[in-house]
């Protein structure tokens, strides 16, 4: 999980979306990826 994340973050294609859900440039822990991406789909 750790490393699909840390390819994720690298990807600069899809940067801004990283950056819009968890601040410029920092890199998030699984557990608040997981909750992130969680209530960014609740929301749809």
């Amino acid at each position: 999980m750790e490393k699909a994340i840390m390819i994720g973050f690298l990807n600069k294609e899809t940067r801004s979306k990283w950056d819009g859900l968890f601040g410029s440039g920092r890199l998030p822990s699984p557990k608040e990826f997981i909750a992130a991406l969680s209530l960014k789909v609740a929301k749809r």
